[in-house]
């Protein structure tokens, strides 16, 4: 998969949840330079076998909301570079207990959300659990909210979406 999206200026949102990838080994420079992307749902892509992510989502300086909660990750991965020029406003849904300190190294500077049957809310540029459900949150006209694939993402003011 190594550049298969790479450079396509034009692609706004993608959803590759259903992709079946058990045997991929390379995934590096995949969303390169995908500059007008805003939303990418990774979400159940099989990265069991990957080793090269480097520079996979360099240049995605649109990218709002990004779920790679389920992404596996095998020692000596290549993670170089995975976010290099990402939206410093990037909410990203990466699963805290699996994801290498490189990886959320370079996820320092984003805000980010745990994905979860809980809301979140962005208040000093962190994410913290909200009081309702998603479900009920999503329905909550005094707060700014998108909701996609069942999650909901809250983001700081009515222009991100």
């Amino acid at each position: 998969m190594y550049q298969m999206f790479a450079f396509c200026e034009n692609l706004v949102s993608l959803d590759l949840s259903n992709f079946s990838t058990p045997q991929v080994t390379i995934m590096a420079q995949m969303f390169q330079g995908c500059s007008s992307l805003t939303i990418l749902n990774l979400k159940n892509l099989n990265t069991a076998q990957v080793d090269y992510l480097g520079s996979m989502f360099e240049g995605c300086s649109g990218l709002k909301v990004l779920n790679i909660e389920t992404f596996i990750y095998k020692s000596g991965l290549d993670t170089s570079t995975m976010f290099k020029d990402c939206n410093q406003s990037m909410i990203y849904c990466i699963n805290k207990d699996n994801t290498p300190n490189d990886i959320t190294n370079q996820l320092s500077d984003f805000p980010n959300l745990y994905c979860s049957d809980t809301c979140y809310q962005n208040e000093d540029n962190k994410i913290i659990p909200y009081r309702y459900s998603c479900i009920d949150c999503c329905k909550n006209d005094n707060i700014y909210k998108n909701e996609y694939n069942g999650v909901c993402y809250l983001f700081e003011n009515h222009n991100d979406s």
